[in-house]
This record gives structure tokens, C-alpha cells and sequence, in this order.
């Protein structure tokens, strides 16, 4: 029996569906509605003990199948994943102290083996090109983050190391390899400003600070027109965000969430928790018509230079 095999029959003796999903802050009782399913109101998934059931399009979802969707990974990364949260994560049956020195140990390696410089940036510069990202590295310094190489096995993927316990990474060559080490948590880009915008993923919260740069140069704002921001890194992370604005009371909360139904209801929570929390501030939800933030900033890029606007 190989290792991956070994490890997917231990996690499916040990773990239900409603394990996984708690994984992702969702907690239904019997149906509900999963970010990878397709665009509708009704809750067509159902929930079992041991798997998923979407009866909208008759497909049914493993354990392993959930966090590859969620997660966007590969069938032996969610295998993996899911084995770590058995052994180390909130499901297991180690002693405290063990998981602290559990940690302890994944911290010094991951700081000193699996993050390095990048050995030939000319090939990532490229791709960061082609995003309309070409200034990614500069940005990143700006607020003590680091652009470096991380090695998974033979492939080298493009990483973004945030602190010494969490990194993400993602290859250029394969758009849907990605992954992060350490646990999940938003990032935050801080210029001390009284006004902040959320943003789900990396690429869009530097396309945001990529277009104030271009407008900037252009003499059509000032520095004091950036705003902080908060990368959410995965729209699982909202809670956390919740509790940091609500700590800092900013002036102006504005939404760049993805134009999907997870960026949706990811920017609604938000906001009625604000509310709830009396924020008195002032809201705004941007009106993004593409995908992303990022998509929308590569045609902002576009139609510019072919109009050649004075942006």
C-alpha cells in the first residue's frame, strides 16, 4: 500500500464532512452551499458522514474532493493537508505542549529551508509582466514582505513570505497549483492611513497599489490617496478581518472582494457584522464588472495604453 493510500484511508476513518468543512469556518446541519459549486440560491448539497451529495448536478464529493475544490489543489497536496489537520490541527489528540514544540520546529524550517531568494528573477519579472504586476517586489518591501523562491519537491514556485510562520506560493507555469505554509491569516499593508481596502487575494491587493502608483506618476492623486489594506488570503479569513477593523476604526472600509458569489457573501458578512458592531464610518463596495480586482486592472492597463488615456 503506498503512503498517499495509507494516509487517505486514516483520514477517512478519522475525519467526517463536517470536519472538512469546519476546516473552512462552514457548519451546516443537513444542506448548504459551497463556494465551487455554480451560481444559485438553493442549498442543493447535501452533507453525509462521510461525503458530500450536490443533487443540482448529481456529483458527489469525497473528503479529499472537498479540499481540492476549496483549495484549488492537487489530489496528493489535499491528501496532505488533510493528514497535517489529523496530526497537527485542531482534530488530533496531541498534548498541548507537543503541538507547541510541533511548531516550533515547522517555524525554524520553514524560515530556513523552504524560503529562499529567487535565484533567476527573469522568468518570474516576466509573468508578473504579463498580470500588469511589474512593480510586485517593490511593493512587497514597502510593507516588510519578501518575494523569494520556495522548492515542493523538484517544482520551484513563486512564494510571498508575510512572517516567519506564513507563506503563500503558486507556479506561473500552472495557474492552479497553489498553496501556503503555516496557517492561514490576512495580511495587512499598512501606509498609517484613516482609510483601508479588503482584498481577497495577493494579485489584486497589489493591483490596487500598482494603479495608485500609475495615477501617482500622473499627477491625478498624492500618496495621500493610498490606502492601507488587508489581503484576506482566503474568504475563510473574514472573521479575522472582522475583529481587526473593528479594533482600528478606520474612516472608510471599501470592498474589492472578487465578482463571485464567495466574493459576495464574503463582503455582505462583513459588512453586517460592521453594522452590527456600530461602525460609523463611511462603507463602499466597488463595483468591479470582471472576475477580480487583478482582471479588472489588467483591462484598466489595456484600454489605457491603446486610448492612450491620461490615467
Amino acid at each position: 500500500m503506498t503512503p498517499i493510500k495509507q494516509m487517505r484511508e486514516e483520514i477517512e476513518t478519522k475525519m467526517t464532512a463536517q470536519d472538512v468543512l469546519a476546516i473552512y469556518n462552514i457548519y451546516p446541519n443537513r444542506a448548504c452551499k459551497i463556494k465551487f459549486q455554480r451560481e444559485e440560491r438553493t442549498k442543493s448539497v447535501h452533507v453525509y458522514t462521510d461525503h458530500l451529495y450536490d443533487f443540482g448536478t448529481n456529483r458527489k464529493y469525497s473528503l479529499i474532493d472537498i479540499t481540492m475544490e476549496m483549495e484549488n489543489i492537487s489530489y496528493v497536496a489535499a491528501v496532505k493537508k488533510l493528514y497535517d489537520h489529523i496530526h497537527i490541527g485542531c482534530g488530533n489528540k496531541i498534548k498541548t505542549n507537543e503541538i507547541k514544540k510541533i511548531k516550533k520546529k515547522n517555524e525554524v524550517t520553514f524560515e530556513f529551508t523552504e524560503f529562499k531568494n529567487i535565484k533567476d528573477p527573469r522568468k518570474y519579472q516576466e509573468y508578473l509582466e504579463q498580470r500588469y504586476l511589474p512593480n510586485t517586489n517593490k511593493i512587497l518591501k514597502r510593507f516588510g514582505y519578501q518575494l523569494g523562491e520556495i522548492q515542493i519537491k523538484k517544482y520551484k514556485n513563486l512564494g510571498i513570505k508575510y512572517s516567519n510562520t506564513h507563506c503563500i506560493y503558486f507556479n506561473p507555469d500552472n495557474t492552479k497549483f497553489k498553496g501556503q505554509i503555516g496557517q492561514s491569516n490576512i495580511s495587512f499593508f499598512n501606509r498609517n492611513a484613516d482609510s483601508i481596502g479588503i482584498f481577497e487575494g495577493w494579485a489584486d491587493t497589489i493591483a490596487y497599489y500598482e494603479m495608485m502608483l500609475h495615477k501617482i506618476n500622473k499627477g491625478l492623486a498624492t500618496n495621500r490617496d493610498v490606502t492601507n489594506a488587508i489581503c484576506l488570503n482566503s474568504v475563510s479569513n473574514t472573521n479575522i478581518a472582522i475583529n481587526f477593523l473593528d479594533k482600528h476604526k478606520y474612516n472608510k472600509i471599501s470592498f474589492w472582494l472578487d465578482n463571485d458569489p464567495a466574493g459576495h457573501d464574503a463582503a455582505l458578512k462583513m459588512f453586517d457584522a460592521l453594522d452590527k458592531k456600530n461602525f460609523e464610518g463611511e462603507i463602499e463596495f466597488n463595483n468591479i464588472k470582471y472576475a477580480a480586482c487583478n482582471d479588472w486592472a489588467q483591462k484598466w492597463a489595456i484600454i489605457a495604453a491603446e486610448k492612450k488615456l491620461k490615467l
